[in-house]
């Protein structure tokens, strides 16, 4: 199996968990406003998450764009994404479908610090 974005053989890690896949939250959606709205949300989540070292790879491009087939699985994530990430995503999930509010990075922060016990 081939990797279409970078043309060298897929690894197949049998088992391993996934995490978050934004082309999966994104399709759920129905209207188009969802699904760009899916795509920020993700965006946000993801490069905090890189920022705080919980990814090893950006999820973002050079231009500031989220890779619209981005996959979180277990791999990807760093030692400290394996133990916060996950919950930190979960936060951010059901606070951003809760409030409608996407554009808020600060409460992404102060979740952050309370489950790294940094608060």
């Amino acid at each position: 199996m081939i990797n279409k974005t970078n043309k060298e053989p897929l690894k197949l890690y049998a088992r391993e968990q996934l995490y978050l896949s934004v082309a999966g939250m994104v399709s759920a959606q129905i209207m188009q406003a969802d699904k760009e709205r899916m795509i920020k949300v993700c965006s946000i989540l993801l490069s905090f998450s890189f920022e705080k070292g919980l990814l090893k790879e950006n999820p973002v491009d050079s231009s500031g764009a989220l890779h619209k087939n981005y996959e979180v699985y277990e791999r990807h994530l760093t030692e400290k994404g394996r133990k916060y990430f996950n919950d930190l995503m979960f936060y951010w999930l059901a606070y951003t479908d809760r409030t409608n509010k996407i554009d808020n990075v600060k409460i992404l922060e102060k979740w952050y610090l309370k489950i790294t016990g940094r608060e």
